[in-house]
């Protein structure tokens, strides 16, 4: 492997620097042919240099492309011996984590957030290199969140973003492997889905609500299975006429899904606007959120502990007691396996058990 320092005259008298990236040889139909790639610097010289400026200015140039080829060098010895970069495992992983969390949805950049937080704390310093990370000291930062009172699932969270950001940094070669693997993971518990009945959605339709956008965003939410990230994203645009049904287009990753809409959904959306102005003026989530709606639901007279997620699983638990094929809900949901959605189909596997049990008291 050996990566060498290229120049390209241009047009305009310039001359171009480049990057001769030889990677090794390879035999196609008994031909040796080498296999090469090519990286453009945006560096450029001036050929020839007429001025002690411009001799200065190539020089300097010149130098930086050096250290370039160096360094892109040494990532692929490192990269073919599984090595590591020196120069790499100085990268501080809390500047990492928050720029790997700025692709993230709003709710997943507040946990990453409360993560960063909660690591400062334990380290008592704004940054931490990479090399000093080992599966000890991840180990202790679990310890530290048990001993704050967390919860089991919350602990369980921060464990699994943190290891997601790692296996990041193990991919883009800044560490070997990813130090977390090496620890024990803190206990997912399951909880308890709480979901509500159709019944009580049409309690909750008729009881006000501090919020009556909130309000229609949670009951549109029950009718279509959209999270929460989902909805507050929602422009006007992506409401379109589809095989004469009303749908919203939803572009998740690379792929275009379709949520069809029914009367009541469509009326939930209130009046129409721009196609460019989002459809809810609601943009954050908040524990604002969930304390509104649960004195909503306490003002119902439904005593079940609500959040705006529960109205996610009642959409999945409602479709599933109407005969909706498991399949079919998983694909609704956005699951992209369909284990996710065997929950709620034992939610329903309950729900029948309690109804017999119920029958054989009365009898």
């Amino acid at each position: 492997m050996k990566v060498t320092l290229r120049k390209k005259r241009l047009k305009d008298g310039r001359v171009a620097l480049y990057l001769d990236i030889y990677k090794g040889s390879v035999v196609i139909d008994g031909k040796v042919k080498s296999v090469r790639e090519y990286e453009k610097l945006d560096i450029y010289l001036y050929e020839p240099p007429r001025t002690y400026a411009q001799r200065q200015y190539n020089k300097e140039k010149l130098r930086l492309a050096e250290t370039i080829r160096a360094r892109r060098e040494l990532d692929l010895i490192s990269g073919k011996y599984q090595i590591v970069a020196k120069h790499k495992q100085n990268f501080n992983l809390i500047g990492y984590v928050e720029n790997y969390s700025r692709s993230k949805s709003d709710n997943y950049r507040r946990l990453f957030n409360i993560l960063i937080a909660n690591f400062k704390e334990f380290i008592g310093a704004e940054t931490i290199p990479f090399r000093e990370l080992t599966p000890e000291l991840l180990q202790r930062f679990i310890d530290y969140l048990r001993g704050k009172g967390l919860s089991q699932n919350t602990i369980y969270t921060y464990y699994t973003l943190l290891k997601s950001v790692l296996n990041n940094a193990v991919r883009e070669g800044i560490i070997p492997s990813n130090p977390v693997s090496d620890i024990t993971p803190p206990r997912h518990l399951t909880t308890k889905r709480e979901f509500l009945t159709i019944d009580e959605i049409r309690t909750l339709e008729k009881t006000p609500c501090k919020s009556e956008e909130l309000k229609r965003m949670f009951l549109f939410s029950c009718l279509t299975g959209l999270r929460w990230s989902d909805i507050v994203r929602l422009r006007w645009g992506d409401v379109q006429q589809n095989e004469q049904n009303l749908v919203i287009r939803q572009q998740k990753t690379k792929e275009v899904e379709y949520v069809y809409l029914t009367e009541k959904a469509l009326e939930l959306l209130g009046e129409t606007g721009k196609r460019n102005e989002y459809i809810f003026s609601i943009r954050r989530y908040d524990a604002t959120i969930n304390r509104i709606i649960g004195n909503w639901v306490k003002q119902a007279g439904i005593t079940k502990k609500i959040t705006f997620h529960s109205a996610r699983h009642t959409f999945a638990v409602i479709q599933l007691m109407l005969g909706t094929d498991i399949y079919t809900v998983s694909k609704l949901l956005g699951h992209k396996k369909l284990e996710t959605t065997q929950i709620y189909a034992k939610i329903i596997d309950q729900k029948k058990r309690e109804a017999i049990e119920k029958m054989s008291e009365v009898l």
